[in-house]
């Protein structure tokens, strides 16, 4: 297991905890306040269940810290008062080199298939016009898929730009690329396909639309999109990936 889905784990156990403590604690206070009928009890123990709220609100505070994912769910907090660090953006599929050895250049030249050779184990590359693309996915699971999910989110962000469209989670036409697939081969001689254009169109799965809806946390004019492990800026002449993985 990696460092980020490290991370991720523990933050979903503090976020589990943290939710799942405060509204026992609630239930149990009513119980022990209203059916107890020893006050002097009943006292220690919603003491204790007070201070099983507190573990609950602390575990929630670590999620926030430890992972963006949560960041909707307490925006006053990271925002007006504990702003999140880069790191923190970095936490679902995120290639582990420089995004300068992963940007794939979007362009109506690209071979109908993309193919992606496993190099080594979790590390992939993909060879275009000559240029070797690297992406180092080691210590994550669903390695194949977040490259699909990288490279569909630029193809999606740079015509979404063009035709002024504001959603990323919507099929687009493409009139400039007919059909677009991306192979991977592993080491082991598997292989697995993701169709990223078909009949002009692209072609978005499911995880793809839950994955991004989750990602998005800023878009503001139609010129500035940023996804939570790598950041998109847009205008209406440039694509960027700003890596935001912490070293």
């Amino acid at each position: 297991m990696g460092k980020h889905q490290k991370r991720a784990l523990i933050s979903n156990i503090c976020i589990t905890g943290g939710i799942i403590l405060p509204i026992l604690g609630i239930i149990l206070i009513n119980i022990f306040g209203f059916c107890i009928t020893n006050k002097n009890l009943a006292g220690k123990l919603i003491i204790i269940v007070v201070v099983f709220i507190l573990i609950g609100m602390i575990l929630l505070f670590i999620a926030t810290r430890i992972n963006a994912n949560y960041f909707p769910y307490f925006l006053f907090m990271r925002t007006h008062l504990l702003p999140p660090s880069i790191e923190h953006f970095a936490f679902a599929g995120v290639p582990n080199n420089s995004f300068l050895e992963f940007d794939i250049p979007i362009t109506k030249n690209l071979p109908d298939v993309l193919q992606s050779q496993e190099i080594d184990k979790g590390i992939y590359e993909i060879n275009i016009e000559e240029k070797k693309y690297t992406f180092d996915m080691k210590g994550w699971i669903h390695k194949e898929y977040y490259i699909y999910e990288i490279i569909l989110a630029k193809i999606q962000t740079k015509y979404m730009s063009k035709k002024k469209i504001k959603c990323l989670c919507k099929s687009l036409q493409i009139n400039e690329i007919n059909n677009l697939r991306l192979e991977f081969t592993r080491l082991n001689g598997k292989k697995k396909k993701y169709k990223l254009i078909e009949n002009g169109k692209t072609k978005l799965l499911l995880k793809f639309k839950k994955n991004i809806q989750r990602k998005i946390i800023f878009y503001q004019n139609e010129k500035k999109l940023i996804l939570k492990p790598y950041m998109l800026f847009i205008n209406e002449k440039h694509f960027y990936i700003f890596y935001l993985l912490f070293k």
